[in-house]
């Protein structure tokens, strides 16, 4: 059964899924010798980003938020540095 993605929001820009999609017809040209089109490239497309949108969006939050976590580290070092003694 077909899901209606169009409720979904787009993890990319209009031209990063155009990318994409033009990238999912040639491999399937190239690598298995299919021809596909436009509309199925972009529900394949669709159905990945459905399954692995969220896990990867979630490891880039981790991602990020240990990055910020380490320089926050940092950064109050060298605070600590900059007092003077009393």
């Amino acid at each position: 059964m077909k899901t209606d993605r169009k409720t979904t929001p787009s993890l990319l820009t209009p031209d990063q899924r155009k990318f994409a999609i033009d990238k999912i017809i040639d491999y399937f040209a190239n690598e298995r010798d299919e021809v596909i089109g436009i509309i199925a490239a972009g529900d394949l497309l669709d159905m990945f980003l459905e399954i692995a949108g969220a896990n990867l969006f979630n490891r880039g939050i981790k991602e990020t938020k240990e990055l910020i976590k380490n320089r926050h580290q940092e950064l109050d070092f060298e605070i600590e540095l900059l007092l003077k003694d009393s």
